[in-house]
């Protein structure tokens, strides 16, 4: 021991000596800071630019160490990692972590299951507000300024105003549609003996009120799979199993929950060959897909071919509901899915996360009177709706003159109006959609619920969509021996029921030809979509004109009516390319100078059927006399520009 303390003092006296030298010398390159106390000078290496350690330098060269250190520590500060901004990294250790982060593993586990489409419901709006913009191009609210800030740099009086006038103008009265489920309501009393917490019953009797709406919408058997978008820990697929027992579950969710709730939703069976203990056993019938919404196609997951699909979520997310909407949307449009879509019930919430790019009717908040920047607007001030329940004065109060009830009552209005949207958006389906009020709005204890709302969407999945009936149409003659006071008494049945639609729009009184141009419309539209429905059931090897067809078409028009208006310089290259064709040359032997009418704007539409044809001989006394029918083309009357569109006639099933 005695000889390892003499070994150490002899190191430390030649380390002490070597250190003198260099100082002597004006070798050394540590600090030249003297400690007093110890008579020695600094251990601590010199920072660049100085002769001293950063303890050590003096005042008045602190501010060029510190630039020194800004150098040094340049390529030093952290940035979000481009994966997952959950976690910071060093910036010049970026491109070695992606390699190695976890959530690059996840998404190439993601990008392996056979349900992932890459960006397959993401929006088509391209504009992104610098304060909203990050390295991966969504939005992030921690950098956004305050909401109170933009309102005073704008003319926020009339935003209110043209809020208000939308609010009036597009939203419905929404029912109240309270239900308590029988599954459910025995839980909650189990639950209530038990002394649990307020806020288990209060999720209890929400999640009962979803059931009982869906329930009291849709007729559900069996076969239909229950599929829960934005899961979490799948309480509200647990609360759907006590009522459906035998149906199949597929919860839906990017992140990874604690304390899941997919292991109980089974069915407990006897054992047919009962040698295992016990003689009865469970089986599963719940999975979970680990996926973004924004990836999810629907149609690729094995799970529901075959099968019809009911969509249900509880406190889904803004902008995770838009790429709901837009998945399904894209469901019922694919003419390949095997299954369809018979409901969809959602349970709105954090209206405040919506997202313009994704916002799933868009040119509806431009027809309301909103520009695209007053969008931030809207989903910022969602979050008034909770206004009504503060009791202390605040900035907003003072500096806007707006009281904490209306306050709240603009937030509802705003959160009305991107939910009036959503609606619309499923009705272009031709789709039925409604809001309603599914729990009691004096719940103090959650705020959000108050104001949630549940999409009822319902689709009657039959084998043929059209039906024929024995109807007179506007434009059809009467029997001859219908005398003329009796027959203009009779009103048909199509504008009888355009009469109705103007009568609830508060138009009672109008001209006669409304009616006529808004068959023309009818008319016109309809035999598009038949025409378009006609090709796709050829192209399928059909007979006869299903309901998928229908759907197909319809989604199919609305794609290229309400798809993105294309840019200026794009449509500037068309017009150049387009005008570079010159036109054919115009005869001056009569007439007006024009070109042929299929290169005019305006001429006669080909495929409307000559009213000279209504009311000849033959028309009255043609019956239906078979099961099925084709439509006539009449191209021998005089006068006809009939043209035949269809490589086949259309079959339809006709029940007398």
């Amino acid at each position: 021991m005695t000889n390892a303390k003499a070994q150490n003092c002899d190191h430390k006296a030649q380390r002490n000596e070597r250190k003198t030298n260099a100082i002597n010398n004006e070798n050394w390159n540590g600090c030249m800071f003297k400690i007093k106390g110890k008579n020695r000078f600094c251990n601590i290496p010199r920072i660049s630019g100085s002769t001293f350690c950063g303890n050590h330098i003096p005042n008045e060269l602190t501010s060029s160490a510190n630039e020194s250190l800004k150098k040094r520590n340049g390529n030093r500060h952290r940035v979000p990692c481009p994966l997952d901004p959950s976690h910071t990294v060093y910036a010049f250790d970026v491109g070695k972590h992606i390699k190695i982060c976890t959530k690059f593993k996840e998404q190439k586990t993601c990008a392996n299951l056979l349900g992932y489409k890459e960006n397959i419901n993401s929006g088509y709006n391209s504009q992104t507000y610098p304060w909203e913009h990050t390295f991966d191009g969504r939005s992030q609210t921690a950098c956004t300024p305050q909401l109170l800030d933009r309102l005073l740099s704008i003319d926020h009086g009339a935003l209110l105003s043209r809020i208000e006038a939308a609010f009036n103008e597009y939203v419905e009265d929404i029912p109240m549609q309270h239900f308590e489920q029988s599954h459910c309501s025995t839980l909650l009393h189990q639950k209530i003996q038990q002394g649990a917490h307020q806020n288990s019953l209060r999720h209890i009797q929400q999640q009962g009120s979803i059931l009982g709406n869906i329930e009291s919408t849709m007729s559900l058997t069996s076969s239909h799979v229950f599929m829960e978008l934005g899961a979490g820990r799948g309480m509200l697929s647990y609360a759907t199993a006590q009522a459906f027992s035998a149906n199949e579950f597929i919860l839906i969710d990017r992140a990874a929950s604690r304390g899941k709730a997919d292991h109980r939703i089974v069915t407990t069976v006897d054992d047919p060959v009962k040698n295992t203990k016990p003689d009865q056993f469970n089986i599963r019938r719940a999975i979970r897909v680990k996926i973004d919404i924004r990836h999810l196609n629907i149609a690729a997951i094995p799970q529901v071919n075959g099968k019809p699909l009911v969509f249900i979520s509880k406190h889904l997310c803004g902008v995770a509901t838009d790429l709901s909407l837009r998945a399904i949307s894209h469901l019922i449009s694919d003419s390949s899915a095997k299954t369809c879509v018979d409901g969809v019930a959602i349970a709105l919430c954090c209206h405040h996360m919506c997202s313009w790019d994704d916002y799933i009717n868009p040119s509806l908040i431009l027809q309301m009177g909103f520009q695209a920047d007053d969008y931030w607007f809207l989903k910022k001030m969602t979050s008034w709706a909770t206004c009504k329940l503060a009791t202390d004065k605040s900035s907003v109060q003072e500096k806007l003159g707006l009281s904490p009830m209306q306050r709240a009552r603009i937030g509802i209005s705003c959160k009305r109006l991107l939910d009036t949207g959503r609606v619309l958006f499923l009705r272009s389906l031709g789709l039925q959609a409604k809001l309603v009020y599914y729990c009691r709005n004096d719940d103090r204890q959650s705020l959000e619920s108050i104001d949630l709302c549940v999409y009822i969407m319902q689709m009657q999945n039959e084998g043929a969509a059209i039906k024929l009936e024995n109807i007179r149409g506007l434009h059809e003659e009467y029997e001859s021996n219908t005398d003329d006071n009796e027959a203009s008494d009779k009103v048909p049945l199509d504008a009888k029921v355009l009469h109705y639609i103007l009568e609830s729009m508060g138009a009672p009184q109008y001209e006669t030809r409304v009616t006529h141009q808004l068959l023309e419309f009818i008319h016109r539209y309809l035999s598009e979509i038949l025409l378009d429905a006609h090709a796709y059931a050829v192209y399928a090897g059909k007979e006869t004109i299903a309901a998928q067809d229908i759907r197909v078409a319809i989604a199919s028009r609305l794609n290229k009516q309400y798809a993105q208006i294309p840019s200026h310089e794009l449509t500037m290259e068309l017009a150049d390319k387009r005008n570079s064709i010159p036109l054919p040359s115009i005869p001056n032997e009569y007439g007006v100078h024009l070109p042929p009418p299929q290169f005019q704007l305006l001429h006669h539409d080909m495929s409307r059927w000559d009213e000279t044809r209504r009311g000849s001989s033959h028309s009255n006394s043609t019956t239906h006399t078979e099961a099925s029918a084709t439509i006539a083309s009449f191209s021998a009357v005089e006068g006809s520009r009939n043209v035949k569109k269809c490589s086949s006639s259309i079959k339809f099933n006709i029940k007398k």
